[in-house]
């Protein structure tokens, strides 16, 4: 009755195994996450930030911990393999996870993430969001233009604008 028939919440208050229900996914989201190792912990923080299934090897690098620990992850069920990937078994997972990594770790986070992705060339929008996660505005002034042409010519008009007023709220840094 308590999870209103939400089978996810249902399947996290068994995976929890507590004695007390927590009173949203979130809560049981954290208290499972509490049972990680610091590595694991900080496995799972990259995770969220970065936002989608990511290699082992860029979740270690933008974590900072061995790679070993993604292992974990994926034994508790919190990761999952996604073809050569990592992801989250469930959006609302991932979300609940990076809700509870404090402010200057995320902010570090996406620094560390938007630094490994421009070596790999990745998408312009990835770029952008992560240049935004971590208040770098010339990363920003760098990507989100791209993001918006690239939007603009795929016809996405609305992530487009969305993408240009990025860069122009800090116009007053453009020659």
């Amino acid at each position: 009755a308590l999870t209103g028939g939400n089978p996810f919440y249902v399947g996290e208050l068994l995976a929890l195994g507590a004695d007390e229900v927590p009173p949203s996914v979130a809560d049981v989201v954290r208290a499972r996450l509490q049972r990680h190792s610091p590595a694991g912990q900080r496995i799972l923080a990259a995770a969220a930030v970065i936002g989608r299934p990511a290699p082992a090897a860029l979740l270690a690098s933008v974590s900072g911990v061995a790679a070993a620990a993604v292992d974990e992850c994926v034994s508790s069920g919190t990761l999952v393999p996604v073809g050569h990937d990592f992801g989250f078994r469930h959006e609302l997972t991932r979300r609940a996870v990076e809700e509870a990594v404090p402010h200057v770790q995320a902010e570090e986070l996406h620094r560390i993430a938007l630094l490994a992705l421009e070596q790999a060339d990745a998408d312009a929008a990835e770029l952008t969001h992560h240049a935004l996660g971590a208040g770098d505005v010339d990363a920003i002034l760098r990507h989100a233009p791209r993001a918006g042409r690239a939007a603009a010519a795929a016809s996405a008009h609305r992530e487009a604008i969305v993408q240009f007023r990025r860069a122009l709220e800090h116009a007053d840094r453009l020659t």
